[in-house]
C-alpha cells in the first residue's frame, strides 16, 4: 500500500545524498575543526566555541521528502490500525534498503569525525595524550 504512495527509488537516492553530505561535507568539516582545536593550548574550550558550527552542519543535512510523505500518511490515518499498518509497511520498505553494518561502514568518515570531536569536547586530555 505505501509502496505505491512512497517512491522507494527516490528514498534510496535521498539516502545516498544524505550519506554523501554527512561524509564529504559535514564529516570532513568536523574533523578539520577537531584538528584545529588540538592546535590550541585548551582544545576543549575551542571545541565548545565550535559546537554551534558542528550542530549547524548536522542540521543542514538534506531532508528526506519521501520519508516525510510517509509520516504525513500516518498522521492522517483514519484509525489506529491503519496508522500501525502504514508505519509497519513504511518501516519494512525503507529499512530493507540495506543492512545496518553496511550503513555504518559507509558512514565511517562521519562517525569517526564526530567521535574525535566528542572526545576533544568531553575528554580533551585523552586525545592530547594519545597524540603525544
Amino acid at each position: 500500500m505505501t509502496s505505491e504512495l512512497i517512491d522507494i527509488n527516490k528514498y534510496k537516492k535521498e539516502l545516498k545524498k544524505g550519506k554523501t553530505y554527512l561524509n564529504s561535507i559535514a564529516g570532513l568539516a568536523v574533523f578539520s575543526l577537531s584538528l584545529g582545536c588540538l592546535s590550541f593550548d585548551n582544545p576543549q574550550k575551542v571545541a565548545f566555541l565550535c559546537l554551534p558550527i558542528v550542530i549547524g552542519l548536522i542540521l543542514a543535512m538534506p531532508e528526506f521528502s519521501s520519508v516525510y510523505q510517509g509520516k504525513q500518511l500516518m498522521k492522517f490515518a483514519k484509525n489506529k490500525e491503519d496508522k500501525e499498518l502504514i508505519e509497519k509497511e513504511l518501516y519494512k520498505q525503507t529499512n530493507s534498503v540495506e543492512s545496518n553494518g553496511k550503513f555504518i561502514l559507509e558512514m565511517m568518515v562521519f562517525i569517526y569525525s564526530i567521535a574525535t570531536y566528542a572526545f576533544i569536547l568531553i575528554y580533551p586530555d585523552f586525545i592530547t595524550n594519545f597524540i603525544k
